[in-house]
């Protein structure tokens, strides 16, 4: 089955591109075809229409929180709310969530999807450093647009799967909190000891023991995300390496029809709000078969 894992960004171009990790995944075996960097939106839409069967996970908050949406009026289905966000311009999408946020109480301005909370992750109202909310607005409406399964806010008949990943949970196996990316020149090179001790965690016993995988990466793809001193290009194969745990954990990728995959994938999922999305990672996987 393909496997995608994608870096997200929010203006992507030949300085900051979006990176697509292409991957085939055959039984437990995950091997990395190539590692492309997408420099406009039209590039990313093109893989998002790729026939399918694959399954993608993508680096970026699916949905808003649901006590968000609900103080901003707007319908409470991820579909819904999102049309009414990709309706409006960039700057009054962030002046209504700024707006939101100047009305909360200290320690609640920039509130969190439950997924968040338990990746140890970031808001979606964030617009400062990583701009989540910025995200948000240009991905989530081009999911929607593209009319694959998006779990679980969109399921659909479509046998293009795309779920949320977060590749912090798959690097802190190996590096805990260590970073492994920024571009302060006094923290290049232990950022870059960090990447091959990672890279070195994804390709030995511990991939199988976490993520139930074992992991092909050519010379040329390793070389890359070793010396990518943002970590886009190895967040990327971190997502790829999401899509396909989620794959074979769920069955999916054996499954005759999109409908038994979307079956098996959705077991994956503990209780939780469709309309905020979730993050597909065994850590907090619902299987359990799912964790260590």
């Amino acid at each position: 089955m393909l496997i995608y894992g994608i870096d997200f960004t929010s203006a992507p171009s030949r300085r900051k591109p979006l990176v697509v990790a292409r991957g085939q995944l055959e039984g437990a075996h995950l091997t990395i075809l190539d590692l492309v960097g997408c420099h406009d939106w039209a590039t990313f839409e093109g893989y998002l229409r790729l026939p399918g069967p694959w399954i993608a996970a993508l680096d970026l908050p699916f949905g808003l929180p649901a006590a968000v949406v609900a103080a901003l009026a707007w319908p409470a289905t991820w579909a819904d709310y999102v049309a009414v966000a990709a309706r409006l311009e960039l700057s009054a999408f962030l002046a209504l969530l700024q707006g939101y946020s100047s009305r909360q109480p200290a320690g609640q301005k920039l509130p969190r999807r439950l997924t968040d909370v338990l990746a140890q992750a970031r808001s979606p109202l964030m617009c400062q450093r990583v701009p989540l909310a910025r995200m948000f607005w240009q991905g989530a409406p081009r999911l929607l647009a593209s009319g694959a399964c998006i779990l679980p806010c969109h399921p659909t008949e479509d046998g293009r799967f795309v779920l949320e990943g977060y590749p912090a949970l798959v690097a802190r196996c190996w590096l805990a909190r260590q970073p492994y990316k920024g571009s302060r020149p006094d923290q290049r090179e232990g950022h870059r000891l960090a990447r091959a001790r990672l890279l070195a965690g994804l390709t030995c016993a511990g991939l199988t023991r976490r993520y139930g995988l074992t992991l092909s990466l050519g010379e040329s793809s390793r070389t890359v995300c070793l010396n990518d001193s943002s970590g886009d290009y190895l967040d990327a194969l971190l997502c790829a390496v999401q899509a396909a745990w989620a794959a074979r954990m769920s069955g999916a990728a054996n499954a005759a029809t999109p409908e038994q995959a979307r079956r098996s994938l959705s077991a994956l999922l503990p209780a939780c709000d469709p309309n905020e999305g979730w993050i597909f990672d065994p850590a907090l996987a619902a299987s359990p078969g799912g964790g260590e």
